[in-house]
This record gives structure tokens, C-alpha cells and sequence, in this order.
């Protein structure tokens, strides 16, 4: 390699390296405020389950816990160029093979929801 690749490669690297590296430290803090905050939360209210909506507050700390991994699945695909790509040449894919016809409802009724 001549010295003009060398640099022109260690350049691309390094701006690779600290792509990357910005993405990991924003995937580090999805748990952080995902797990931590609600749960910090849910920590306050629990002694004190008689206040006005302190029910609802501790139902909503669960919903955001148990959403951690959807969250966490969307910020990968968000976050790295290559699987954005990936998942926007499905969406395109799946969407050419929909027909959507204006005022039109379709609904599906399953024979076990039928009493």
C-alpha cells in the first residue's frame, strides 16, 4: 500500500470505529432508562400504594419494563445503516404486495372469539 492509501484507510477506519462506538453507547443507555427509571419509580410508589393513582403509576413502570426488548430491537435497526437498509428493502417488498383500496375496512373475525 502506497502512504496516501494508508492514511485515506486509517481514516475510514477510525470514523467506522467511532460510528460504532456512538451506537453502543447509545444502545447502553436504552436498559438504563428502560430498566432503571421505571423501577426507581415503581421503588417510590410501592410503600405508598394508597396515594391517588399510585396503581396506575405501578401498571404503566410494568408496561415500559416489559417493552425493553421491542425497544431495544427498533433502536438496533434505527441506529445501524446496514440493518436499516435491510429492513427497508422488507418493508418496501411486503408493502408492493399490499392492496389497499380507499374506504375499505377489512375485518377478520376468528370462530373462537364467537360465543
Amino acid at each position: 500500500m502506497k502512504k496516501n492509501e494508508k492514511k485515506l484507510t486509517h481514516k475510514k477506519t477510525v470514523k467506522i470505529q467511532k460510528t460504532v462506538l456512538w451506537n453502543l453507547l447509545i444502545l447502553s443507555s436504552v436498559p438504563i432508562l428502560m430498566a432503571v427509571v421505571p423501577t426507581l419509580i415503581g421503588e417510590v410508589y410501592m410503600p405508598f400504594r394508597y396515594l391517588p393513582n399510585a396503581n396506575l403509576a405501578l401498571e404503566v413502570m410494568s408496561v415500559i419494563l416489559l417493552n425493553y426488548g421491542t425497544v431495544y430491537g427498533i433502536m438496533i435497526f434505527y441506529l445501524f445503516k446496514d440493518y436499516r437498509k435491510v429492513v427497508e428493502r422488507m418493508l418496501l417488498c411486503v408493502l408492493e404486495k399490499c392492496v389497499v383500496v380507499p374506504k375499505t375496512v377489512v375485518v377478520a373475525v376468528s370462530s373462537s372469539n364467537i360465543t
